[in-house]
């Protein structure tokens, strides 16, 4: 058998077959920095966690060490980025901040420093397999999973950088580095406090690769590390707290040393949450894609062990399922692992089939490639970031190109309340995640957009779309803010100079009765009372708003929020309704207490006879007027047979 070579360690070593790792690694950076741009264009990044990592490493930039106002609520606030996680890897990308400040410089270095794992993935896998066409199939493996898209494409977090880190220092303690190994270590802690735990299980690998003072030294840094965290970074910025994630596992204890007595005490709770059936696709979705060949290699896997029971033991379902950031270390581990299992598969395998070992490595690389690229035709028809909703999340479209007419005409140094996807977009040292406004200059909307996280705060058991009409209402009926500008779905509000903030729209907030909102006059100005049937009769209705709100015209809410009347035919001798789905929508806006007309066309009934017309005010996706208390106008008219036309 072919004795593998030693692991070059200097760039200027590079062959071929690295060129190729390199052009890979090359290629998926550019293509995941260009989608992730698009995503943030498109207005798919949010507060969490892009935008509450970006603020946080702006105003670092302009001397405000870590602070941010987006971890606040009525109940807690929290102003420093540290007392959430540890991720000082932030200072790291405080020069490219220095060329470019936007939050879109987080998402180009976390693409890059995931793709650059390409490298050292292919390093390790070439000496382990003993051939590059092998290596480089692995590293294809890796850079196609589903699991790191998702990982990569849903915002910033730090822990995604920290698993490239990892497999960085794996290679460079397989290669014999010392000095490298220990940079590579300090950049994945110094990620968040969690990748220590990860750390001591890369300290274990290394050490069963043989490397055994080097494993010890880097197990006692992940131990030291997390120790320092937990019981020291955290308690400081976050008095009284530490780590707000305890919480996740409180079931199990209330300490890590509570939580793993109690482990050991019952198992079986370990057992029950591994036969969840989200439990098992996960786990399935995982490995699946590397066709399960890094369960052979355990000695591998071992480093992505902290966060498999972090994420088994957690009460957040999220962190089992690979559409988010927390597998991307168990990736990682399983991606470093799979060079091993298939060592192992085509020792067995060559043998009896009289193949080169060079080739049996190469076919099972092959074979697993085959699973990852199988796995996402099977469950998405083609890969997934060419799939629904990812192919959709990439469109930049007119209504996005609109924002910076909103997001420049911000005033600079005014503090700013903004809906979740608009807050990434923000250079601001005070930002409040709307609903929360508190002392904000200015109010940044987008009408059209989703509404979380009002949806986390409902008022008096409405639904998500009505608390979140609400808290803008009540925002213009307190009468510190007024529109500046509306259009396409896009909202900005200013407060007025020396009225006091809009406190009182806050969730929770004790702002007294809650503002009339649903109260209209509606009046039928001209309709014809002979119509044929399923004819379009022309109609001319006066609507006046008798609210505290203010309605929004079609032209300033396209998709949802905007006033106008819903057409109800009801047969005054059976009582039944016949709908036809007839709305008149208001052609500019109406405040309070002013008046507007709307003409349009609703379509007759197809049956000929006598018809009442009823028209309601309606706030689109919100209310009917008539289910609270206004009254609606009505008209009799007299459908004709088509033929008498």
């Amino acid at each position: 058998m072919r004795t593998p070579r030693p692991v070059p360690t200097r760039l200027s070593n590079l062959d071929r077959s690295d060129l190729g790792a390199l052009a890979l690694a090359l290629f998926y950076a550019v293509v995941f920095s260009v989608l992730s741009l698009l995503r943030h264009a498109a207005f798919e990044t949010h507060t969490f966690d892009l935008g509450l990592h970006h603020q946080a490493t702006w105003n670092t930039l302009h001397g405000r060490f870590f602070q941010y106002t987006l971890h606040a609520t009525d109940s807690y606030d929290l102003p420093i980025l540290l007392g959430d996680h540890v991720n000082l890897i932030l200072l790291l990308a405080l020069p490219f901040y220095r060329l470019f400040e936007g939050a879109g410089t987080l998402l180009v270095l976390q693409a890059v420093v995931v793709g650059s794992a390409a490298f050292p993935l292919f390093r390790v896998a070439r000496e382990v397999t003993g051939g590059a066409a092998a290596a480089l199939l692995l590293v294809a493996v890796y850079l196609l999973n589903p699991a790191l898209h998702a990982a990569n494409l849903f915002d910033f977090h730090a822990i995604v950088p920290a698993a490239a880190f990892l497999v960085w220092a794996l290679f460079r303690a397989q290669a014999g580095g010392t000095w490298s190994l220990a940079v590579a270590v300090a950049l994945a802690l110094l990620c968040q406090e969690n990748v220590a735990l990860a750390v001591v299980g890369l300290g274990i690998s290394v050490f069963l690769l043989g490397r055994r003072r080097a494993g010890v030294a880097v197990a006692a840094a992940g131990v030291a590390w997390f120790a320092f965290c937990f019981y020291v970074l955290l308690p400081h910025f976050n008095p009284g707290v530490g780590s707000i994630y305890v919480s996740r596992y409180r079931e199990f204890g209330a300490t890590p040393g509570a939580v793993i007595f109690g482990l050991l005490r019952d198992p079986s709770r370990l057992v029950s949450r591994l036969l969840e059936p989200g439990t098992r696709d996960w786990l399935f979705s995982l490995f699946a894609p590397f066709g399960f060949v890094p369960l052979l290699a355990p000695q591998i896997l071992v480093l992505g062990a902290s966060e498999l029971f972090l994420n088994l033991l957690s009460s957040f379902p999220p962190q089992r399922t690979i559409d988010f950031q927390y597998t991307a270390i168990l990736l990682a581990a399983a991606a470093l692992a799979a060079p091993w299992g298939t060592r192992a598969i085509s020792r067995r395998i060559g043998p009896r089939l009289r193949l080169d070992p060079r080739v049996a490595a190469t076919i099972v690389a092959g074979l697993i490639l085959a699973c990852t690229i199988g796995f996402q035709i099977v469950r998405w028809s083609t890969l997934r970031i060419l799939a629904d909703p990812y192919r959709a999340s990439y469109r930049v479209t007119d209504h996005h190109r609109m924002a910076p007419r909103f997001l420049d005409a911000v005033p600079p140094g005014a503090s700013v309340s903004a809906q979740d996807a608009i807050v990434p977009h923000l250079n601001r040292p005070v930002i409040w995640w709307f609903p929360q406004v508190r002392s904000a200059d200015v109010v940044l909307l987008d009408l059209s957009a989703g509404i979380f996280p009002a949806s986390l705060f409902p008022l008096r058991g409405q639904s998500p779309e009505a608390s979140y009409y609400e808290y803008v209402q009540r925002l213009l009926a307190h009468g510190a803010y007024r529109i500046e500008d509306a259009a396409d779905g896009w909202l900005r509000l200013s407060r007025a100079r020396g009225l006091p903030p809009a406190d009182a729209i806050r969730p929770g907030a004790d702002g007294g009765p809650p503002p009339v909102l649903f109260r209209a006059e509606v009046q039928i100005v001209e309709a014809p009372v002979l119509v044929p049937a399923s004819s379009r009769m022309p109609l001319a209705v006066e609507i006046g708003n008798l609210s505290e709100a203010v309605f929004f015209s079609r032209a300033e809410a396209p998709t949802a929020y905007a006033t106008g009347v819903a057409a109800y035919w009801i047969d005054p001798a059976t009582g039944t309704g016949d709908d036809r789905g007839d709305r008149l929508w208001l052609p500019e806006r109406v405040d309070s207490g002013a008046r507007a007309t709307i003409r349009g066309e609703v379509t007759a009934p197809a049956e000929p006879g006598l018809w009442l017309l009823y028209l309601d005010v309606v706030t689109d996706h919100v209310a009917r007027f008539s289910e609270n208390g206004s009254p609606m106008a009505s008209m009799q008219v007299t459908v004709t047979p088509a033929s008498a036309r």
